[in-house]
């Protein structure tokens, strides 16, 4: 009777730890799944900022020296939730197979201590993880609110606006420049300061093209 007991007294609490895992799990889940993704959002959007961050700025340095800390912050950020990915995965397994073999075997009083023993080591583990987790979501929103509007897609269009004016603008400035080229040439004047202005014109233009 008392074998029985205690037996019991360990399957009740193989299922509270059982329950309390799957809750945690899923949740951490939600994270590993989530997190690495937002973080290489916000490693896009601070490396959109730098290209944008030119010496002509007032505050360039304070600006760019701010934009390389993000940065530095946030790869390490990211490079620590694939590896917390990692270890959930093979966690994950472990735990599904110490559950499998209390689901679907009749185990005795000391195999059931055991299992007991290993979830609760699983359990603290567990834990730690979860902390290091939200630690990390909470270094992903600290930063994306110092990004205040500067998101991925918002920036990425005000930049694309300003290209798209120059692009126009530098047009503009082609046509009128082959214009002048033409009379110049008409009138017989000396075309190499104009070869060299129209060389840097294409320059400018390929520049651009690779934004």
């Amino acid at each position: 009777m008392q074998g029985q007991q205690e037996k019991d007294k360990l399957v009740a609490e193989l299922q509270d730890i059982a329950e309390y895992l799957g809750e945690e799990m899923q949740g951490l889940e939600d994270l590993v799944t989530q997190l690495p993704k937002e973080a290489a959002d916000i490693i896009k959007t601070l490396e959109e900022m730098q290209k944008d961050s030119v010496p002509a700025d007032g505050d360039y340095h304070k600006k760019k020296d701010t934009i390389d800390e993000q940065l530095v912050e946030m790869n390490k950020v990211k490079y620590e939730l694939e590896g917390l990915t990692k270890t959930f995965d093979k966690k994950d397994q472990k735990i599904k197979l110490l559950m499998e073999i209390f689901t679907f075997k009749n185990p005795e009083t000391e195999e059931l201590k055991n299992t007991v023993e290993q979830l609760n080591a699983h359990k603290k583990e567990l834990i730690e993880m979860l902390e290091q987790a939200n630690t990390a979501k909470e270094q992903i929103n600290v930063t994306r609110l110092e990004l205040n509007e500067c998101s991925l897609p918002a920036h990425i269009k005000l930049r694309q606006t300003e290209i798209d004016h120059l692009a126009a603008e530098l047009e503009a400035y082609s046509i009128k420049f082959d214009a002048c080229y033409q009379n110049a040439e008409s009138h017989g004047t000396n075309l190499e300061e104009f070869k060299s202005m129209e060389l840097k014109l294409q320059d400018v233009f390929h520049d651009l093209q690779d934004l």
